[in-house]
């Protein structure tokens, strides 16, 4: 596990794969695995992919105030599936294999990271990992568990073609990154009031 840091100026507590966040809301993100941007900040969803929930946040903080009270991703707890730092191995792969998401050690951490939350977002899609997001969800029982497409850019671009309104984005077009957000932050809220 990776060793937790603190940030002096407001205690929010981090490492390269978990934020404490600052107990404003009771929400909690959980992405995949830090990478080399992780690595490098030693704070966790660094790089694009960061920015990417800030602008996200934005929409949803807009919507959503009483939920989501902040735009800064480091007030909201944040965990990963595996606290194993994943840079781009030579083979390809930029994420770990089941084998150690699933060891029960691995999601007692996770449980213990995030079992106080009563909203908890997934930010994958990704079928390999469904059993062990299935597990997590059954043992802590939040008020709202959602499964949303992950935030880099590859997962987006391929993922979303249109935005909120039905209007296909144009490859190359300005603002294509947060239309695609917007239409993720639309599909969250729906979740939220089922």
């Amino acid at each position: 596990m990776s060793k937790i840091s603190t940030e002096d100026d407001n205690m929010i507590r981090y490492s390269s794969s978990y934020c404490k966040g600052n107990g404003i809301a009771k929400v909690a993100f959980v992405f995949i695995c830090p990478g080399q941007e992780e690595k490098k900040e030693g704070k966790p969803v660094a790089g694009q992919t960061g920015k990417n929930l800030e602008i996200l946040l934005s929409f949803l903080n807009k919507s959503l105030p009483n939920v989501f009270p902040s735009t800064n991703r480091f007030d909201y707890r944040i965990s990963n599936l595996s606290d194993e730092i994943w840079p781009k191995r030579k083979n390809g792969r930029t994420i770990p294999l089941i084998s150690s998401i699933r060891k029960k050690e691995n999601i007692d951490r996770i449980i213990q990271e995030i079992g106080d939350c009563e909203i908890i977002i997934f930010f994958s899609k990704n079928k390999t990992y469904n059993k062990v997001i299935k597990k997590i969800k059954r043992k802590l029982k939040p008020k709202h568990a959602i499964q949303s497409r992950h935030l880099g850019f590859q997962s987006i671009n391929r993922g979303i073609r249109c935005d909120k309104s039905g209007n296909e984005l144009v490859r190359g077009d300005k603002g294509n990154t947060s239309k695609r957000l917007e239409v993720i932050a639309e599909k969250i809220k729906k979740e939220l009031k089922k």
